[in-house]
């Protein structure tokens, strides 16, 4: 009644007071759908024209039919089309009723094109196995499916497993998915040669429930289980690695140990150490390495049926490590890096930097971002900044000692051009000719030649000093200005 008389007052207000069109439906079209009703809350779609005065929206719903004890929900609008909005707080299994009003400057006005709808009843979840896969004597994986958690929130899901039960429940073996995966993995926790029985389960609110019964079958005797757990630098000629075995395939051990080699993928064809134990951990010392050279390292076990591989690790022999990057000791010139600043291999070009620039470089010309008119220091220093430790980029007079001190050979390595450095002790760095990064150009002169910076400013502030390789020569060049990007090698 209140919203009929505030009508029948606008009406006869006069119309010198009157400047903006009441909504009527005469001028309103609107369209109501009900895109998902969940269990407590519910997505709605309007679709309106015809409304150009209309600045906002009242959605009414109720669980009773004549709107007793109605809910209101306000939307803005601004122009017509269509838009989306939620109904949070419903009650589950519940029939809902729902009109909407318009409104302008002036008044709402009730759009009487009433709708239904019904949230979702609580149920028991619904989950089922998708796949089980990569099964082996110890081992396999298996895709647990959730279809519908049947309420808003999911306890908990997994895999009942059994040898025994032909139908097995949460009071055999249970394995929970992780979060935010649904694989879960019987690794090395089977026994061989059995049959089991898995089916997932999931648990809600509403109680447990279970998918269909697998089954597979763990075969007999294989292979065995081998892993590669890591390697340590011990001196410029020896390292060890350490190694896992996890199965013996069900069948004695003849022998395990590791395998090396300068070229990927070893076998037991190549180098190889073995091991005087056969079960559980074991660490094997290589020695007679060539300081500074790229080696290829896993562990092997062979059984009756033959020979298995861990998983394959890379080392560069030699050194020692700070903050997990390797030094060689390259005699009166010092302890380098064996690898450039953003790199992980020695062939690798790595990152170019402006000089002191601690970021990668992104532009090919800028003095906005570049340490053009300061003094070195470690905090803008590139290798400090980006490898930590006792990291920091060589001066002027230690690049000099580089040269002065080491033969240098012009070769490649994985096909990389560049220089290989030989210390008197034989240790050996490897300087790719990377190129540089100019005003004009991100990879000029790759592969043909290769810029270093030092930390040594020149007698103009925007110019830096450094190093300067190609095919016929390696040198250190006097100034660059300092918003190229060149290659950073760090030095202890």
């Amino acid at each position: 009644m209140k919203r009929f008389y505030t009508y029948l007052l606008l009406i006869l207000m006069p119309s010198c007071m009157v400047d903006v069109e009441i909504p009527s439906t005469d001028n309103i079209s609107i369209d109501n759908f009900i895109i998902n009703a969940n269990y407590h809350d519910a997505s709605i779609l309007y679709g309106y024209s015809g409304i150009a005065t209309a600045s906002s929206m009242r959605i009414e719903y109720s669980k009773h039919k004549d709107f007793i004890d109605s809910e209101i929900k306000d939307v803005s609008v601004s122009s017509e089309g269509y838009f989306k909005t939620t109904l949070n707080g419903l009650q589950a299994n519940t029939t809902y009723y729902m009109r909407c009003e318009l409104s302008n400057s002036i008044n709402y006005h009730l759009v009487d094109n009433t709708i239904s709808f019904k949230t979702k009843e609580y149920h028991l979840p619904i989950v089922e196995i998708d796949s089980i896969y990569g099964i082996d004597a110890i081992s396999a994986k298996v895709s647990v499916s959730i279809i519908d958690v049947g309420c808003d929130t999911l306890i908990e899901s997994g895999i009942c497993l059994s040898a025994n039960h032909t139908n097995p429940d949460i009071g055999d073996q249970l394995y929970l998915c992780d979060k935010g995966s649904k694989i879960i993995n019987f690794e090395n926790k089977l026994e061989k040669g059995k049959q089991y029985f898995v089916r997932a389960y999931a648990k809600n609110h509403v109680g447990v429930s279970y998918g269909e019964v697998k089954t597979f079958n763990t075969p007999g005797n294989m292979l065995p289980k081998i892993e590669t757990i890591s390697v340590d630098i011990i001196s410029s000629s020896r390292s060890s690695c350490a190694c896992r075995i996890v199965y013996d395939g069900g069948t004695s051990l003849i022998n395990c140990g590791v395998c090396y080699s300068t070229h990927a993928s070893p076998t037991i064809e190549d180098n190889t150490v073995s091991s005087s134990v056969l079960v559980g951990e074991y660490t094997c010392l290589i020695s007679g390495l060539t300081s500074g050279q790229l080696y290829y390292v896993r562990a092997f076990a062979t059984n009756s049926l033959g020979t298995a591989y861990g998983k394959e690790i890379d080392f560069i022999a030699g050194g020692g490590l700070d903050n997990g990057y390797v030094w060689l000791d390259m005699g009166a010139a010092g302890k380098w890096a064996t690898v450039n600043v953003g790199a992980s291999q020695p062939h690798e070009y790595g990152n170019f930097y402006g000089w002191c620039e601690t970021s990668v470089k992104y532009q090919s010309y800028s003095w906005s971002t570049q340490h053009y008119d300061g003094n070195y220091s470690l905090s803008v220093d590139p290798a400090r900044v980006n490898m930590g430790g006792a990291w920091r980029m060589p001066s002027k007079e230690e690049w000099n000692k580089l040269i002065s001190h080491c033969s240098w050979t012009w070769s490649s390595q994985n096909g990389i051009n560049g220089y290989i450095v030989t210390a008197s002790n034989g240790n050996k760095l490897f300087l790719p000719a990377g190129g540089e990064y100019d005003y004009s150009e991100k990879y000029k002169k790759r592969g043909v030649c290769g810029y270093y910076w030092s930390s040594s400013v020149d007698k103009d502030d925007s110019r830096a000093s450094g190093l300067e390789i190609s095919q016929s020569s390696y040198t250190l060049f006097a100034s660059y200005y300092r918003y190229n990007g060149f290659s950073v090698r760090a030095i202890q």
